[in-house]
C-alpha cells in the first residue's frame, strides 16, 4: 500500500498544481476508495 498511496498523493498534488479541480477530485476519490477498501478488508 505505501507505494500506491505515494502514487495517489502525487496524482492529487499534480492535479492541484495544474489547477484542475475535476482531476484533483477524481484522484482524491480514487485514493479514498482504495484506503477505505484496505482498512475495511481487515
Amino acid at each position: 500500500m505505501p507505494q500506491r498511496s505515494q502514487n495517489d498523493h502525487e496524482r492529487i498534488v499534480e492535479a492541484i498544481e495544474a489547477r484542475d479541480p475535476a482531476a484533483a477530485r477524481r484522484a482524491m476519490e480514487k485514493h479514498l476508495d482504495h484506503v477505505l477498501s484496505v482498512f475495511f478488508a481487515e
